[in-house]
């Protein structure tokens, strides 16, 4: 189970990682022009200590100390025959690795706001189609969409130096949660629907950018090709044994499957999109069909890349 997840938690993980990237980038702005404030601050006080200001001498001096009294309130303080501190070296496996440093940051209440700010902007690109079946109120869509996006929080459940267990504990009671809100929220029909299409969300996540590309050149699908194409590639994912998105993103607690495994399940994606390109000549015109192709050759080219990217974050975590 831990190995089979490659074909559509690529696009999962990306998506929760986008959130993060973005505010990190806000925040390394914010500490760039501090930095540069500071910086200036400092260069200010050399210039003036260089003149031989007594006052800002001593003033330094008071700083000086005033930190080292500070430093030594603070630090933590041994009990009588304790070990010495241990050095960060030894800290918890993965936690100062890429994604650990991303699990950390998860932890602060103000990252935490502005990535779900993120998740629910984005919500439109996976539900969209979904939005507009269930004909809710104004109130009870924006209801939805704030279920939705704890939903898509509790993927970050995945990151971080956390055990296997532990993660998948945290993400299963995490959807117990999602999935009570959504009876209450919704009939009975509604509850099912979107049940229906949670299933095939991991198609429809692969299906999204192909239609983005059809869409730019003139040709996009309509809703009747989109639903029996999506039916199509769920079909042929049953055929072949390939885990649903959700069962992927469950086996991601367990970190990066082997290489072997990885090439077994990139050999499969490839067979399932051949066997789509085949099938869906029925479906399609034949420019569609024919633009498919080149769309699904790109879409395995880059999960190959995405997964190179994700190995090197994994990678970095387990060295440092």
């Amino acid at each position: 189970m831990m190995a089979k997840w490659i074909p559509f938690a690529l696009p999962l993980f990306c998506i929760l990682l986008l959130g993060g990237v973005v505010q990190l980038a806000r925040d390394n702005r914010l500490l760039r022009a501090e930095n540069r404030r500071l910086l200036d601050a400092a260069q200010q006080l050399k210039q003036q200590e260089a003149a031989g200001t007594a006052k800002n001498r001593a003033l330094a001096k008071n700083v000086e100390t005033l930190q080292a009294r500070l430093a030594r309130k603070t630090a933590p303080r041994p009990g009588p025959g304790a070990e010495p501190p241990a050095a960060e070296t030894t800290a918890a496996p993965n936690a100062s690795g890429p994604l650990g440093k991303m699990a950390a940051l998860m932890k602060d209440p103000k990252m935490r706001d502005a990535m779900r700010s993120q998740q629910k902007f984005m919500l439109g690109q996976l539900y969209g189609s979904l939005f507009k079946k269930l004909t809710l109120t104004p109130e009870e869509l924006e209801k939805l969409k704030e279920i939705l996006a704890d939903k898509q929080m509790a993927g970050l459940a995945l990151l971080g130096p956390d055990d296997a267990k532990a993660k998948l504990a945290t993400l299963q009671d995490a959807r117990k949660q999602t999935d009570q809100a959504l009876k209450t929220l919704l009939d009975e029909e509604q509850y099912k629907l979107c049940q229906d299409y949670d299933a095939t969300l991991g198609e429809r996540m692969v299906l999204n950018p192909v239609n983005q590309a059809f869409t730019d050149q003139g040709m996009a699908l309509d809703d009747v090709q989109q639903e029996e194409l999506i039916t199509l590639m769920m079909e042929e994912r049953q055929k072949l044994n390939l885990p649903s998105a959700n069962e992927q993103q469950e086996a991601m607690a367990g970190g990066m499957p082997s290489e072997a495994a990885v090439e077994k399940l990139l050999q499969q994606q490839e067979t399932l999109y051949s066997r789509v390109y085949e099938r869906s000549a029925d479906i399609l015109a034949e420019p569609q069909h024919t633009e498919l192709k080149a769309q699904l050759d790109n879409q395995l080219q880059m999960q190959k890349v995405g997964l190179q990217m994700l190995k090197r974050l994994m990678s970095g975590d387990q060295k440092e």
